[in-house]
């Protein structure tokens, strides 16, 4: 027999011996008063891992064996704890927990219950090609040439430690070929990380040019219009749990069609077709939300610093800075608010129209304006939405799901209100486009979230915007995931 085997032999003995002497007390119940105020932590057993290694999950941990911790609070504790290791994103929220065992006079003995989630994805392609849903059905007219279509092989928590490959094969709108690989922790402390990204893209029909603050597309199916070539090397920082610096070295190269030039020459800076460059990215990031998917409690911070181009070739010469901050408050166990606010500074003043895009509507976004896109240098927005859940419960199917990774589905939802203003700074407006550049924007509505299983989050939104008084409230659909 192995040495792996006896040791997981030993544990087991030591786990039913403790069993035997001592009393079971879940971390979710109150019966910690029973415990003196200090207890030392005699060992830790993770359970339920059969791909990720230990380590991946002791590295979210903030305390490990021979550690005295206070019991006071300890629920509170432990319920930490555990939201660290969910937001790792390599275990259902449903069936992984931690538990103690006492053992007397003044120690206990943790356990950490894990329930994977199913890690290896070969799946179909079948999405839209547009920013949201929405821009493709109210300014696409539906049109199925706006379709992507392919294989997306993705598999997470590769090798059992937390690393990510990903292999898409694509064609429709964009025909793409994309290579992407993620290494979470290249040295001993776990402290460093590593991200390698190259791909290469086509469209036979790509946006040209805003007007009305709508979007002018040009091409056909015969001929490609518009390609790109790209390739990224990203180091990280963890800092502690919840902090994290990063720095991004990109390269990039584009080419665009005479038929997209000659609706507009400003597609790129100096007038040209074509366009390459290298740059840099710095970002810092601070997470403490409870859950990252669908957070009700806790906050968020980013701050990222881009340099494009660095007078290699002489094409682009832009600094960006962006600044994200959000709150989430817990009032009740029911109720809760979201505030967002995000700034955008974007250096020189004359940008071409790659790197125009403030409010794009897709990572910038002031709900009611989803079919508008507004160019500028600078943004300011601030998003509030007041959320209530209505639905909080788990599906079995296991009679008919032979796969335990997805025999639970868990749904949750939740209504809401929500309230955004915003301001776009525009030094140099057309005429087709000021109606909504340097006024304050403004859309509030009501909606209904959907939360399940593997991070999918299901949006439902009805808004008004301030501009366009004579039209009734519209809905608006979204949908993300992250398998």
């Amino acid at each position: 027999m192995s040495p792996l085997h006896l040791l997981k032999y030993k544990k087991l003995f030591f786990l039913l011996w403790c069993l035997g002497i001592t009393t079971l007390l879940k971390a979710q119940t109150s019966e910690v008063t029973q415990l003196p105020d200090s207890v030392t932590i005699k060992d830790i057993f993770i359970i339920g891992n059969k791909v990720t290694i230990d380590k991946i999950i002791f590295r979210e941990l903030s305390f490990s064996k021979g550690d005295k911790i206070k019991t006071k609070n300890l629920k509170k504790f432990f319920d930490t704890e555990l939201n660290k290791i969910i937001n790792t994103d390599l275990f259902h929220r449903e069936g992984t927990r931690i538990e103690f065992l006492s053992i007397p006079p003044d120690g206990i003995l943790v356990q950490v219950f894990v329930n994977e989630k199913w890690y290896l994805w070969p799946l179909p392609i079948l999405e839209i090609a547009d920013r949201n849903f929405n821009q493709w059905w109210n300014n696409r007219n539906r049109s199925l040439d706006w379709i992507n279509y392919g294989m997306f092989f993705k598999k997470r928590n590769f090798r059992g430690r937390k690393e990510t490959l990903v292999l898409r094969l694509q064609s429709g709108f964009t025909r793409m070929l994309q290579l992407r690989y993620n290494v979470p922790f290249i040295d001993k402390k776990q402290s460093l990380s590593l991200s390698f990204r190259a791909g290469y893209s086509e469209r036979r029909r790509a946006d040209a040019i805003i007007e009305q603050h709508k979007p002018v597309s040009v091409g056909n199916n015969d001929n490609v219009v518009w390609s790109n070539y790209n390739a990224s090397v990203e180091l990280g920082k963890r800092i502690g749990f919840y902090k994290f610096h990063k720095l991004n070295v990109f390269y990039n190269s584009t080419e665009i069609s005479d038929s997209i030039y000659f609706i507009n020459p400003d597609y790129f800076y100096n007038n040209q077709k074509t366009e390459q460059f290298i740059g840099f990215e710095y970002a810092f990031l601070y997470d403490k939300r409870n859950f990252i998917t669908y957070p009700t409690s806790g906050e968020y911070f980013a701050l990222n610093v881009s340099k494009i181009g660095l007078g290699i070739y002489n094409d682009v010469n832009s600094l960006l800075i962006e600044s994200t901050f959000a709150k989430y408050i817990e009032v009740s166990n029911f109720l809760s608010i979201e505030g967002i606010s995000q700034v955008r500074l974007a250096y020189p003043y004359q940008q071409s129209y790659a790197f125009s895009f403030a409010l794009d509507n897709a990572s910038r976004l002031i709900r009611g304006y989803d079919n508008y896109i507004v160019q500028g240098q600078h943004l300011g927005l601030l998003k509030t939405t007041l959320r209530g859940l209505v639905l909080d419960k788990v599906i079995n199917i296991d009679p008919v799901m032979p796969i335990n990774q997805f025999d639970k589905v868990p749904l949750r939802c939740y209504l809401k209100v929500f309230c955004d203003i915003g301001y776009v700074k525009e030094k140099y407006p057309l005429p087709e486009n000021q109606r909504l550049s340097n006024t304050l924007l403004s859309g509030f509505g009501v909606g209904i979230d959907i939360v399940s299983f593997y991070n999918s989050v299901l949006r439902f939104e009805w808004s008004y915007n301030i501009h366009d008084k004579r039209i009734p409230i519209q809905p608006f659909f979204y949908f993300s995931s992250n398998l």
